[in-house]
């Protein structure tokens, strides 16, 4: 038994896992703005501090996404949106 926890980075399993999550999320924010967008007009969209928030969100996410995926298990989907 080891006295030093292992970190979430040494188990490849667990990262797999939260990459998944983490694009699946992604790609719920984005779906949800895209909805918005046409909902509501870009304008009207804008005008909400809430979904600024949403926006800030989906931007965020994505460009952390594309740099620091370069792992080859995880697919990248962002080409389909």
């Amino acid at each position: 038994m080891d006295l030093i926890p292992s970190l979430p980075q040494d188990n490849e399993e667990l990262m797999f896992i939260l990459k998944i999550v983490n694009m699946v999320f992604a790609v719920l924010f984005t779906i949800e703005m895209l909805l918005k967008w046409i909902a509501f007009g870009l304008w009207r969209y804008f005008t909400s501090a809430w979904t600024c928030l949403d926006f800030v969100i989906v931007c965020v996410s994505r460009t952390t996404y594309l740099f620091f995926s370069n792992n080859e298990k995880v697919p990248m989907l962002w080409g389909t949106f």
